[in-house]
């Protein structure tokens, strides 16, 4: 039984041998034959399922250390995944079940008694079928259902191929979802419930490698492998009553070298891979009642290649709803040490890709580009700690040379603390789930925490990073990073100073820039915010645990969905703007509740104080536009005659409402920092007062924690002044404000400690 991440495995296997051994039983002349069957289950954040998988291998050995081996395996593996849609009622779900079936065969041969020198030949080719539905509750429990039964009874038709696989039957169901994925009739295709799809992608590769070896108590070998494979994906959708059909065409390589050796209980490795991508995709638009969509549909799916695609997509402009094409590479370096069973290895990573996106908005270019590293070290064959950090920087360029950018810094370290606690507040919520991805790995003992911290560029940010490139000193001020790097940094300043504001070439250039060297999401935003300032790009953290509400905040406050459904009711859909309204205010109360929270889990508590600052903005933004959807869409008041004086005016209910609203998004926004204040300087005054025994105080790592208190307070002065004006607004003393501002008395005093000024 193997548990591997996110699946159990049971294995039952068979090993026959015939002819002569030597005295530690290895084959000298002769056979061996082995095979293996295996089954079992699979829970994880993929969703649940099963797999099963067959292999057979057969070495023949011909005396004088000359072996040949040849081996065939196949596999399948049904996973289903059933996700809520968000803000449907009465509830809908969105259901993917996703089936692969492969195979693969090797041919090799090996040489050498003291010293081995071998080689292999490898090809492979597997078929993976994607369908996606939007139930109701009900029809996602019987779906649900007759999933359990092994797709028994389904009206479904990937229910079949589960049923098939379930049975044994590998072959046949891999006809049938090659015929089921991509429907091969135009009538199939039209036949999909609105939302529907199904896909149907075919891979196939080829791949070689060599390799030497040497015998003894200090045993040196190498090896470089090569491989190159090319998938060709189909996927056929039913949106707004036409047909969508897309048709994708990657082509991949990889190629790698390594190098090892041992001595006793000390071993070492190295070793370089880089791997390299291409692809192309095209979505046509068919309407299944036009007189020639069978032969459109037909057409289309009988395409084979990239440059057959775009033949086609040439000759047919006007059925072409968008096309894609990109490439990029990544490259790894992994040096590795070993001693006594215990192991550790340091990767170092880098990697570039750029796309081109067209469809009826404009043509969009995506680029991005990253630089890496990480350590993980433990035992050999079981649990390791480890650590990563990985800068990048991605820009998209649209029409109009407008564009928007992120720079983050994306950090994941195993958390010990969070291991111990997890599989206990699992079973809590969910005991059968948990125990599932528990035994299947879906859950691992050692639990990792992952955080993004960040800054979001508007088109207004490229245009003062062109503007700082211009001015050499300010541009180089700005670097962070490794030495080493300056020389690249200086050249990136020019070469953005000479694109002349094209976005294009400066997104290129930055993603170029970061692929290369490390610091460069650091750099851009001390160009984008120079120390000191509070606006300049929008900053955020966002620990893995939040992805709801970073969601929720990229959509509404980086996006300004407001602006979105100011148009819709500038259509006349008041409705409907009104209500999406409402449900992003909601959405954005949800996710400050969360932040305040789980404010111990941020980093960087600056981005978290402008992260709730505009959330609160918006909020006050979406209140306001409400207000104006409500007077827009209430009845005319009927004119009544009055006698005698006119009636006091009566109090603005909006306004002490809306008074009320923005008190109870500020107040907990500056409570949470000044938690966060405390926890800092709690540390200090624990670093200074009560250092470890054996030295004093860190002064340096003091003077960090304190600084990093300079950019929270440029975020919290902002809020104390939209509280102190929220007092004044309600007729009451705006000092009240105060009682919240920052501890700066504090601050000034651990800042003037005897400690910190005894060195001047």
């Amino acid at each position: 039984m193997a548990r591997n991440e996110g699946s159990l495995t049971l294995t039952r296997s068979k090993d026959t041998s015939t002819g002569t051994f030597d005295e530690q039983g290895r084959l000298q002349q002769g056979t061996r034959t082995t095979g293996q069957a295996s089954a079992g289950l699979v829970a994880g954040p993929e969703g649940f399922g099963g797999q099963g998988a067959a292999s057979a291998q057969r070495t023949s050995a011909y005396g004088n250390g000359f072996t040949t081996t040849k081996s065939v395996a196949g596999n399948a593996r049904v996973v289903v995944k059933a996700t809520r849609v968000e803000e449907t009622e009465p509830p809908a779900y969105q259901l993917m079940v996703t089936v692969t079936i492969g195979a693969s065969g090797t041919v090799g041969g090996g040489a050498g008694r003291k010293g081995t020198a071998n080689a292999s030949l490898s090809v492979t080719g597997s078929v993976t079928g994607t369908f996606v539905h939007r139930f109701t509750e009900e029809e996602t429990r019987r779906y649900l259902g007759d999933l359990a039964r092994d797709g028994s009874g389904g009206a479904e038709q990937e229910l079949r191929i589960v049923n098939l696989v379930a049975r044994g039957g590998v072959d046949d169901a891999r006809q049938l979802l090659t015929t089921l994925a991509a429907p091969l009739s135009a009538a199939e295709a039209a036949r999909l419930g609105e939302g529907d799809q199904a896909s149907l992608e075919a891979r196939k590769g080829l791949g070689g490698s060599l390799g030497v070896s040497g015998a003894g108590r200090s045993p040196v070998g190498a090896e470089v492998s090569y491989s190159r494979s090319r998938s060709l994906k189909r996927t056929v959708a039913r949106r707004g009553g036409a047909v969508l059909v897309t048709v994708e065409v990657v082509s991949e390589s990889a190629k790698s070298i390594g190098a090892s050796g041992s001595s006793g209980a000390v071993s070492g490795g190295l070793s370089y891979g880089r791997t390299t991508s291409e692809g192309r995709a095209v979505t046509f638009r068919l309407n299944p009642g036009d007189p020639d969509y069978q032969s459109r549909f037909d057409r289309i799916l009988a395409v084979d290649g990239a440059a057959e695609l775009a033949a086609l997509a040439a000759a047919d402009p006007t059925r072409v709803a968008g096309t894609e094409s990109g490439s990029g590479w990544s490259t790894t370096l992994t040096p590795k040490v070993g001693v006594a069973g215990l192991e550790a290895s340091i990767s170092t990573t880098h990697s570039f890709s750029e796309k081109t996106l067209a469809d009826e908005t404009g043509t969009h270019r995506l680029f991005a580009g990253a630089t890496g590293g990480g350590l993980k070290a433990g035992a050999a064959s079981g649990p390791q700690l480890e650590y990563r950090t990985e800068q990048a920087v991605t820009a998209a360029v649209g029409p109009g040379n407008k564009a928007t950018g992120d720079v983050s810094t994306t950090t994941s370290e195993t958390d010990l603390g969070v291991s111990a606690h997890a599989p206990a507040s699992a079973a809590d919520q969910s005991p059968i789930a948990s125990a599932l991805k528990l035994a299947t790995g879906g859950s691992k003992l050692l639990q990792s925490r992952t955080e993004v911290i960040g800054m979001k560029l508007s088109d207004d940010d490229f245009a003062a990073i062109a503007s700082i490139s211009r001015e050499p000193g300010r541009w180089n001020h700005a670097f962070r990073g490794r030495i080493a790097s300056f020389q690249d940094w200086q050249r990136l300043g020019r070469r953005i100073a000479a694109a002349g504001g094209d976005r294009a070439a400066m997104s290129r250039a930055l993603a170029e820039y970061a692929s290369e060297n490390d610091g460069a999401s650091d750099a851009v935003q001390a160009v984008v915010r120079p120390q000191g300032q509070a606006e300049g790009g929008v900053r955020y953290d966002w620990p893995a645990e939040l992805a709801k509400e970073r969601e929720a905040f990229e959509t509404i406050v980086v996006g300004d969905r407001v602006a979105q459904l100011r148009a819709r009711a500038a259509a006349g859909a008041f409705e409907e703007a009104q209500a999406g309204l409402k449900a992003d205010n909601l959405r954005l109360a949800r996710a400050a509740r969360a932040i305040t929270a789980a404010s111990e889990q941020f980093t960087d508590v600056a981005a978290v104080a402008e992260m709730l600052r505009r959330i609160g903005d918006r909020q006050t933004e979406i209140r306001a536009e409400l207000r104006r959807l409500k007077t827009a869409l209430a009845p005319a008041p009927a004119q009544k005659e009055t006698v005698g004086p006119p009636p006091a005016p009566a109090p603005d209910a909006d306004a002490m409402e809306e008074r009320n609203a923005r008190i109870r998004s500020l107040i907990p926004a500056l409570l949470t920092l000044r938690d966060q204040e405390r926890a800092v300087f709690a540390e200090v005054r624990k670093e200074l007062e009560h250092p470890p025994w054996y030295r004093g105080p860190d002064v340096i790592a003091v003077i960090q924690s304190l600084n990093k208190l300079k950019p929270v307070y440029t975020q919290w002065d902002p809020l104390v002044d939209r509280l102190r004006e929220v007092f004044r607004e309600r007729g009451e003393d705006g000092s009240r404000a105060d009682a919240y501002a920052p501890d700066r008395r504090t601050y000034e005093a651990l800042r003037r400690h005897p400690e910190l000024t005894k060195y001047g």
